[in-house]
């Protein structure tokens, strides 16, 4: 009797966990979000700018239309005006013969947005990056099934002098490794500010971080691979580490632990007004590149 007991026991409260709960979830009021990582190549730099929405809204993002962007360069004085595109929220600056790029190392810039009465601004400096030395592929076998697949390992070292941030970008066939757990962060030669390494080959975990997390994704001949490094603040490198922390979720029972969801800190601030918030970020980075074939010539003998 005392088994049955304990049995109903557990599907009566089996029963009563799967009992409705209605909860009520305010609209949130729309928070202006800038997205203005922009950078010293000679290309069309880009700042979108939306409204934000409810957690549950699964719409299109209300694009801010109608700013007025402009991104000022403080070593010499000179602003750089923002157009908006033909897509709304997308506001673009082309460079020209006579400034082919938005700046150098070492140059300050701040950022400024102006719309419906109210002032949004940032600074931020471009910091130096490091040369891109080699893209190489490693023929890997899975564990369990002993299928092969080839693994890409970028080589670059980081300048002696502690304190340089970077961001590893990475583009397969042109398309960019965007996703959460594809974010390639770097604190001099390895992964946080707590444990620095300065001066040295980029440790391991950040020279592997240019594959694709996908399920059963990995590189093939004839792909092309694309590696920037992207040199960022220290502040950008702190908003990364929070965007991995957010985004990169696994789920299940380990959820139980994880940090609540929140709105990152932003670098913009509205001075026109102590009422509206502002979320989002402006970076401006010096890039360093390399873009490789893969061929059969790049492939090496694992280091393992």
């Amino acid at each position: 009797m005392k088994r049955l007991f304990l049995i109903l026991t557990v599907v009566f409260v089996a029963q009563a966990c799967e009992s409705p709960a209605d909860v009520d979830l305010r609209s949130a009021i729309p928070t202006m979000v800038v997205d203005a990582f922009i950078n010293n190549l000679n290309e069309d730099q880009q700042i979108t700018l939306n409204f934000s929405q409810d957690f549950l809204n699964d719409t299109a993002y209300q694009p801010v239309e109608g700013a007025v962007v402009t991104v000022v360069n403080e070593a010499d004085n000179v602003t750089l005006g923002f157009t908006e595109s033909s897509t709304p929220g997308v506001y673009v600056w082309s460079p020209s013969n006579q400034r082919p790029t938005i700046g150098a190392v070492g140059d300050d810039f701040t950022l400024v947005i102006q719309f419906e009465g109210n002032r949004y601004v940032s600074t931020t400096t471009l910091n130096r990056s490091t040369p891109v030395e080699e893209i190489l592929f490693y023929e890997e076998e899975e564990p369990f099934s002993g299928d092969k697949f080839y693994e890409a390992r970028v080589t670059a070292s980081d300048p002696e002098g502690v304190g340089d941030s970077y961001w590893f970008k990475t583009y397969w066939n042109g398309e960019f490794l965007g996703r959460p757990g594809e974010i390639n962060i770097a604190f001099d030669a390895g992964l946080s500010s707590g444990n620095t390494i300065d001066g040295q080959l980029f440790i391991f975990p950040i020279r592997i971080g240019i594959n694709p997390t996908g399920d059963d994704e990995s590189y093939e001949l004839n792909d092309v691979v694309r590696v920037e490094i992207h040199s960022i603040s220290n502040e950008a490198f702190d908003y990364f580490t929070l965007l991995q922390i957010q985004t990169d979720r696994p789920g299940g029972f380990s959820e139980l632990f994880a940090q609540p969801l929140a709105n990152l800190p932003s670098n913009v601030s509205v001075e026109s007004s102590s009422e509206h918030q502002v979320l989002g970020y402006f970076s401006v980075s010096a890039v360093e590149e390399l873009e490789v074939v893969f061929t059969e010539d790049l492939i090496r003998v694992s280091e393992d």
